[in-house]
């Protein structure tokens, strides 16, 4: 998934507490939406450990033990400064994180894209030993460009793309009801 469904994904988990009729302020929610981005910024690393910046997914950085550690520092250092819903939701958005960078793959294996034939997350990192092998293998293949890359996704991904458009409308339908706009 792009950044476009992780920040709109995000946004409606920061959203949930507005149904209860206990909404977050501005910041908190600017904070759960960061949260479920923030598993991409080893983007900005990935260069050093993979081939392609399109393969941070291999990284143990978009692992599920990663957030749980990441998860419980922040709740350490920050339980006294974040309320305990705002950690859970910034939890919560970085798993869903997980699922929506994963969820490409199960669409190929249902056949509704070509892209993403092996697992984009290694749920059972450290234990999964596919991941050494995705790594080893892929640091031989020839490289793209990242146009290249989102080219690529975009035409052959397209449940991924579709999926991704709808969180963002919805994202979009919640914010303009919020600000009342829309009834």
């Amino acid at each position: 998934m792009l950044t476009l469904g992780h920040l709109s994904a995000s946004y409606l988990i920061s959203q949930v507490p507005a149904i209860y009729g206990v909404p977050l302020t501005t910041t908190e929610q600017i904070l759960v939406v960061g949260a479920g981005y923030v598993l991409d910024l080893d983007l900005l690393i990935a260069k050093l450990f993979v081939k392609r910046e399109a393969y941070h997914h291999l990284l143990p950085t978009h692992t599920p033990l990663f957030v749980i550690i990441f998860s419980t520092l922040a709740f350490i250092f920050l339980k006294d400064v974040l309320s305990s819903t705002v950690l859970l939701l910034s939890f919560i958005a970085m798993m869903v994180h997980l699922v929506l960078d994963d969820i490409g793959y199960w669409f190929c294996k249902l056949g509704l894209q070509k892209l993403s034939k092996v697992p984009q997350i290694f749920w059972l990192y450290p234990f999964d030993n596919r991941r050494r092998h995705y790594v080893k293998n892929w640091q031989y293949e020839t490289n793209i460009s990242n146009y290249g890359m989102i080219k690529s996704y975009l035409t052959n991904a397209p449940a991924n793309v579709i999926f991704e458009l709808l969180f963002f409308t919805l994202a979009i339908l919640v914010f303009l009801s919020s600000k009342g706009f829309i009834k």
